[in-house]
Order: structure tokens, then sequence, then C-alpha cells
């Protein structure tokens, strides 16, 4: 079993000061409330974790205690939880932890992938480029190695996948809103109908 319950969360900085809240509201699909960095604060995020790693989620669980990775709440479920937990509304980005890149773990990654969550989907495993290969084949924004980077690190590329997110989609909003300015249209002066003079001949 993970060091945290499905449903447990630990909520850090302006959020809640490091307290454990608890929920059993999962009503629809992962939607992110990331709105775009403001000038020079960091806005809060709310990642939800797929993994049974003692040392992973107790160091995303301290990077959220201290704020060194910007505010960050962080929810913890278990591969055999299966999706339910995914469906929590308010979610900014989902990690899934693919270890070594088991049969049963990138199938997970897959799944989640397939359902289109409007939140990117970020995987942790090995730091084998075969695997990190793998794992963005699959569909994930980004796969970030364990055991080569801090939590801190981690924490910084979580952000970064939730930001291409939204300035992807930005670009893509933009680029299928009607371009009524882009092509002007010239409209006709409306037609007249002129009488040739009559010529009388003598």
């Amino acid at each position: 079993m993970p060091p945290y319950s499905n449903y447990m969360y630990l909520v850090a900085g302006p959020l809640g000061g490091g307290k454990q809240v608890e929920t059993l509201a999962r009503p629809g699909i992962a939607m992110s409330s990331f709105s775009g960095p403001a000038a020079h604060a960091l806005p809060p995020l709310v990642a939800h974790v797929v993994s049974t790693s003692a040392a992973l989620c107790s160091g995303l669980a301290r990077i959220a205690e201290t704020g060194e990775a910007g505010p960050f709440q962080f929810e913890f479920s278990a591969l055999q939880d299966g999706i339910d937990p995914l469906l929590v509304p308010g979610i900014d980005a989902l990690i899934i932890d693919i270890g070594a890149g088991g049969p049963a773990a990138l199938e997970f990654l897959r799944r989640v992938v397939s359902l289109g969550p409007n939140a990117p989907v970020v995987a942790i495993g090995t730091d084998d480029p075969s695997l990190q290969a793998e794992a963005i084949e699959a569909g994930a924004e980004d796969c970030l190695g364990e055991e080569t980077e801090t939590p801190r690190a981690l924490g910084l590329a979580i952000r970064r996948a939730v930001a291409r997110r939204v300035s992807r989609e930005a670009r893509e909003t933009q680029a299928k809103a009607p371009q009524d300015n882009a092509n002007p249209q010239v409209t006709p002066a409306p037609y007249t109908h002129m009488t040739l003079p009559t010529i009388y001949t003598v």
C-alpha cells in the first residue's frame, strides 16, 4: 500500500499550511485550473500522483511542505486503485510512476492518456532513455527520472509540463478562432444601370 491513502492529500503553502484533508468527491474528469503564471509569483498547482514508492511520495510531500518548487497540493493513490482517484475535478497534472516500465504500469499510462484528461500526464521512471522514449510515445508529456532528479527538480518539471500544456492549448484555440480581420473582404459597389444616350441621324 502507498504511504498515503488515495483520498488523502497534502496541502501546503498558501493553500493549507501542510494539513491533510480528506475528500470523497470524484464526480468528473480531471480538469485543469491553471490559468497562467503571474508576473513573479508561481500559481498553486494540484497534482495527483499514482505511485507505491515511499521515497517518491515522501519527496513530493516534502516539497509541498517547504514550497521550494512553489505552492503544490499533492494527492496520492496506487496503481491498483484504478482511474477513479484521477477523476476528481481541479487536477492540474497527473503523475504516473511507471518504475522500471513493467507491462501493467505502461498499460495504465496508455489508458490514462487515452481518456484525454484536461491536464498533462507526466511519467516518472528509472533513468533509462529507452523507457523514457517509450513513455513519451505512449502519450506522456514528459518522463522524469526519480533516481537522477531531486524532488525540487521534479516539482519544477511538473510546472513546466503544465505551462507547456496551457500554452499549447492557447495556441490551438487561437488558431481555431475565426480570422475575420485576416482576409478582409472587398464588397463591390452596388450595380447601377446606365442608360446610353439616343443618337439621332438626319
